[in-house]
């Protein structure tokens, strides 16, 4: 989900040697100071997916499962993929949008290995309206009650995934990253196939408290998790989260 961290966390992983672009990395932005560490190719193949469906979704404002082609989705997908691994051995690639299609990269090649990182749903809402109340950009627009059901369904895209796929997946807790983050790298390197591997970088040299904000004092946005059944999700996400070695 957006706002959950994944920034960071592929941040992170650039430091530790993982190769997450072709050299069109999206830039900096509100909310976002130090980068979004996004593959610009990848983010525009789900965008346009995403728009074309539904155009006023602004590219990643969606509430259910997107109706796709499968063939042109794999051969498109495909295409990414081998033009990447043509060049690097040990690559991957960052954006929220992915969490709406993950049977669809999971189908199309078996060698993806999926890192799905999850936020407490007061702070990633929290941070979703300070960034739309701050930014310019109407893309970055989204009301309260929106940005709750968004959160919503990413989520439960994450959850339903990980329940048939954890055989190539871990679920994250980003809260637990500065702890977890040397087991968790271990775990990835075991999953990985070539002789390549991620050399460790301590999660805590980038991590900077105060650009990821924990505290929310609305009460009202409190009270609409309840209500909106977000709770319930965060429980399961817990209960399956990676706990470290």
């Amino acid at each position: 989900m957006h706002r959950s961290g994944t920034s960071l966390t592929a941040s992170w992983l650039q430091n530790c040697g993982l190769q997450i672009d072709d050299g069109n990395l999206m830039g900096k932005g509100i909310g976002n100071v130090n980068g979004h560490f996004e593959d610009e190719d990848f983010v525009h193949f789900h965008e346009q997916l995403i728009c074309l469906n539904d155009t006023k979704s602004k590219g990643w404002i969606v509430f259910e499962r997107v109706p796709i082609n499968e063939s042109d989705f794999q051969s498109k997908a495909l295409k990414l993929i081998k033009n990447r691994s043509r060049k690097f051995q040990l690559w991957g690639w960052k954006d929220p949008r992915t969490t709406i299609f993950l049977p669809e990269w999971n189908s199309c090649h078996d060698g993806i290995f999926f890192l799905l990182i999850w936020r407490d749903p007061c702070q990633v809402v929290s941070s979703l309206i300070r960034r739309a109340n701050r930014s310019k950009n109407v893309v970055n627009r989204i009301s309260l009650i929106r940005a709750l059901q968004i959160w919503k369904f990413y989520n439960k895209c994450i959850l339903n995934f990980y329940k048939s796929n954890y055989e190539n997946c871990v679920l994250v807790d980003f809260s637990t990253l500065p702890i977890l983050n040397r087991d968790l790298l271990n775990l990835i390197n075991s999953e990985v196939t070539s002789s390549q591997k991620l050399n460790y970088f301590d999660f805590n040299k980038l991590y900077d408290s105060s650009l990821t904000k924990t505290k929310t004092n609305s009460m009202l946005i409190h009270i609409l998790v309840r209500i909106f059944g977000l709770r319930s999700i965060q429980k399961d996400l817990v209960k399956m989260s990676y706990k470290g070695r």
